[in-house]
């Protein structure tokens, strides 16, 4: 129930800062719209990174516990895959604070987008740790 919980979470803040982000870099620091579709690329870089480090950083921990905790030829646990969720939800928060305080303070406009990054960084971490979780769960 709580992963259902802090999905609903991640989605909701995802769609917040998705529908708030192009009028930030208008109103605030009054880009053209050529402009502000460039601001998009830190998100991307964001989900990329986090895609990768997570993948494989989640994976490796899976076949590690595995090994340690599970007789040989049974399948492994479903919360072996949570681990990476740990550092995923950590750097949500520390994300979405960057990008707020650095967008209500009208800093250099890489203040919010560095925070969009490390926010989207999280948030792809905490998805594919619910993901697995879930298709282990029922598998």
């Amino acid at each position: 129930m709580f992963l259902v919980a802090y999905i609903t979470y991640l989605y909701g803040t995802m769609y917040v800062v998705l529908s708030t982000f192009s009028g930030l870099f208008a109103k605030v620091y009054h880009e053209t719209p050529g402009y502000q579709g460039l601001n998009y690329i830190s998100l991307a870089l964001g989900l990329f990174l986090g895609t990768h480090i997570c993948a494989r950083s989640q994976d490796r921990i899976y076949k590690a516990l595995k090994l340690r905790r599970c007789k040989e030829g049974l399948p492994g646990r479903p919360e072996f895959r949570v681990p990476m969720m740990v550092p995923g939800a950590i750097l949500v928060p520390i994300g979405l604070l960057i990008y707020s305080w650095t967008a209500e303070k009208r800093t250099h406009w890489m203040g919010p987008n560095v925070g969009a990054f490390i926010y989207t960084t999280g948030l792809v971490m905490g998805y594919q740790c619910i993901q697995g979780y879930l298709v282990d769960s029922y598998a």
